[in-house]
């Protein structure tokens, strides 16, 4: 009798097992979901730009005129979207944004790495050129540490805003640094004069080489 009871009791453990299995898949999924979650939003380092646009930057602004920097680094994907909403800043700005998008260029990986597709698409937006960033030169002297940093400077030189315009790593659509931008241009008081920055990091190959595999 104990022989039957016995055979009779092993089929629940594969049972058991596979709810255990499950119940494991469902945490790490969870614990997974969460991360990526936690990765949209955790926000890059911010940048300590100067408040007057600095004279000895060789980066052209025309006086009289705002001028936008946006900080860029050429293989970060989070940058894309960052791309992407400066595009619709400048069809919202109705021809009154001039700006340039500084792109890391580090000459050991060839002009390819720099001239990407993150360069074609900033090349094609209005008012907009880019300008290769040797070494990260310019983003150093401007104080900033994370692509998709911008930086608007008024007529007058004096820094009026800084930050990202996505509300989040890789993600388009309305949010308050663009719209702050576009009200700048237009004369007008903006919400807010700063906003965090989602991007890949601007201060060593390392970091660059290690976010640019870890969208």
């Amino acid at each position: 009798m104990a022989e039957i009871s016995s055979l009779t009791k092993r089929p629940g453990r594969p049972r058991r097992l596979l709810a255990a299995v499950g119940v494991l898949w469902m945490v790490f999924l969870a614990l997974g979901l969460a991360g990526m979650i936690r990765y949209q939003s955790e926000s890059g380092a911010p940048a300590k730009p100067p408040t007057q646009w600095p004279r000895a930057c060789s980066l052209a602004r025309a006086d009289g005129q705002p001028k936008l920097l946006l900080f860029a680094h050429p293989q970060c994907p989070c940058t894309r979207a960052t791309i992407g909403e400066l595009d619709r800043i400048a069809a919202r700005a109705n021809g009154k944004l001039r700006g340039t998008v500084v792109m890391l260029s580090l000459p050991e990986l060839g002009r390819e790495w720099t001239h990407s597709e993150l360069w074609d698409s900033a090349a094609k937006i209005p008012g907009i050129q880019v300008r290769a960033d040797t070494g990260g030169a310019y983003a150093r002297q401007f104080g900033v540490r994370t692509s998709g940093e911008v930086l608007l400077y008024g007529a007058d030189g004096q820094l009026e805003f800084q930050g990202g315009i996505t509300a989040s790593r890789g993600h388009s659509g309305d949010n308050q640094g663009a719209d702050s931008i576009v009200a700048l241009l237009q004369g007008r008081t903006p919400s807010c004069n700063s906003t965090p920055v989602y991007g890949c990091g601007l201060t060593s190959k390392t970091d660059l080489d290690d976010e640019s595999r870890n969208p």
